[in-house]
């Protein structure tokens, strides 16, 4: 069994620099890469077309990434080893305070 977490409960991420509050469940998980955004010769000023500089996994990089957005408006993201904890809302059942579930149920 895992410690499921749920990406839309994570209310907080423990970066290396401090604690930041996850605004309107933003916080996601997936692979990622980074790349150039740069209009191409037959494009608008609104449209652009992307290089990509480093795609997932290459050289030795993390290829599972994190991407949220703070209470500041902030849109943060990285390697997801570079969480060391995250913060998530728990659903208590109030008629099950101070019991552990059985084995047996189902």
């Amino acid at each position: 069994m895992s410690m499921a977490i749920d990406v839309d409960e994570v209310t907080a991420v423990l970066l290396a620099d401090g604690w930041y509050d996850v605004a309107n469940e933003s916080f996601n998980v997936d692979s990622f890469e980074f790349v150039w955004h740069h209009p191409g010769p037959q494009l608008d000023q609104f449209e652009r077309e992307f290089e990509v500089l480093h795609s997932r996994g290459t050289n030795g990089v993390c290829a599972t990434g994190f991407e949220f957005t703070t209470t500041e408006g902030t849109a943060i993201a990285g390697p997801l080893t570079a969480i060391l904890a995250v913060k998530r809302v728990v659903h208590i059942c109030p008629d099950c305070a101070g019991t552990a579930p059985s084995p047996d149920a189902a």
